[in-house]
Parts: structure tokens; C-alpha cells; sequence
């Protein structure tokens, strides 16, 4: 295989434990390829698309539970909804306004122990003045967004939020299905990672509670880093 193809087909060992630290199983995880992206994602969209569905109908259960103290919010409780809902959309814009984190080089083969430490402030102040543009961005675009919202009529902004909150409640269950299928994907019994450790997503989805969050937070820390394309 050639170094590059290594790269595509990362893989680690994982030992699944119980509350004690005791090893119950082991499994192998592998990240999923372009086919396995893609079948979790399509599936994740038509999850999406159904809970919108019943999220638009007022007489589904879903509809219910989400929207069973609309009536009794105020004005300023749907903006602040609104807003919140909105926030990464805000950094979104903060990071291509301000562009990539560029931090402060040490250009010096064999520098000094001042060297170091004026370096080490550098890069600190340098992430303290990021962090203070990007959030005094996402601010200034909170009032600005709350202001748009005060000229809404009462209808207008009671629709507002109601898309507003579908949106938000199909966002989050495209991720949760995308990782979950991401992970559902990338188990596998053998070494060679030829077997799913699970025969369908459902035997996934109805499994232990804490052996699935085991599997997704090492699905999550699986991912290359520096030492790992060291040692391709």
C-alpha cells in the first residue's frame, strides 16, 4: 500500500471497558471511506427531512413537545432563541472576516531562553487579540441581528422562530445521524476490518448506552495527527 493510501485507511485498536476500567471486549475502528461518508450522510438528510416533516405538523407528537410553550413566550424570549440559534453562523463570518489563525514564528535555528519566552507572550497575546476580534464580531452581529428582529410584527416574528427552532431541532438531528452512522460504519470485530461489529444500524442505535458512547468518543480522537504521519 502507499504511504499516501495509509493515510485514507487510518485505523486503531479499541478496548471497549467496563465501569471499573476492566477490558470486556476489543474492537478496531477504521475511518469511513468516501462510500460509507456518503451513505451516512443521505441517510442523515432523509432523518432530517422527517423530523421536519412532523415538525410542521401541528398535530404530531414532535410538534408538541417542541412547541408546547410557544404561546406563553415573550418577544424577547423568541429573539434571544433566534440569536442563539445563529451564533456559529456569526463565527462563521468572524473567521473568513478575519481569515486563518496565523501565529508568530520563531525564526531562529537555536534561539535564546528570552527568545523563547518573548516568543511564548507573543503567541499568547496574539490569541487573546484573535479571541477578543472574534467575539466582539459575533457581539456586535447579536445586536445587529436583535435589532432586525424588533421591527418584526408579532406574526412575523412568531413565524421567525418557528423556522427557526425546525431548523435548529434538524440540525441537530443530522449530526447526532451522521455520526452515529459514521461510527456504526467504522466498528469492526477483526484486525483486517473486514466484519462490522454490528449487522445493521439498529443493533447500533439499541446498544448499551455506555458502549456507545465509548465508540463515538473514540471515533472522534480518530484522527491523524503530527506523530502519526510521522510514523507512516
Amino acid at each position: 500500500m502507499s504511504e499516501l493510501g495509509k493515510l485514507f485507511k487510518f485505523k486503531k485498536k479499541v478496548d471497549i471497558v467496563d465501569d471499573v476500567g476492566r477490558t470486556l471486549t476489543t474492537v478496531y475502528m477504521r475511518l469511513v471511506g468516501d462510500s460509507d461518508y456518503n451513505f451516512a450522510r443521505n441517510e442523515s438528510l432523509a432523518i432530517s427531512r422527517q423530523l421536519r416533516v412532523k415538525l410542521r405538523d401541528k398535530d404530531t407528537p414532535e410538534y408538541i413537545a417542541t412547541f408546547s410553550d410557544l404561546d406563553v413566550l415573550t418577544r424577547e424570549e423568541k429573539t434571544i432563541s433566534i440569536v442563539t440559534s445563529e451564533i456559529t453562523d456569526y463565527r462563521d463570518e468572524a473567521m473568513i472576516k478575519f481569515g486563518i489563525e496565523k501565529l508568530p514564528e520563531l525564526n531562529v535555528d537555536e534561539p535564546t531562553l528570552e527568545q523563547q519566552e518573548e516568543h511564548q507572550q507573543a503567541v499568547k497575546n496574539y490569541k487573546e487579540e484573535r479571541q477578543k476580534q472574534l467575539f466582539d464580531f459575533m457581539q456586535k452581529r447579536s445586536e445587529e441581528r436583535k435589532e432586525e428582529l424588533s421591527k418584526l410584527t408579532d406574526q412575523e416574528l412568531y413565524d421567525k422562530y418557528i423556522n427557526s427552532t425546525i431548523n435548529n431541532r434538524c440540525m441537530e438531528a443530522f449530526v447526532l445521524a451522521f455520526r452515529e452512522y459514521c461510527v456504526y460504519k467504522s466498528v469492526f470485530t477483526d484486525e483486517k476490518c473486514t466484519k462490522l461489529a454490528f449487522d445493521n444500524f439498529s443493533d447500533f442505535q439499541n446498544c448499551a448506552t455506555k458502549l456507545k458512547t465509548q465508540l463515538l468518543s473514540a471515533y472522534t480522537g480518530l484522527e491523524i495527527g503530527g506523530e502519526d504521519l510521522k510514523n507512516l
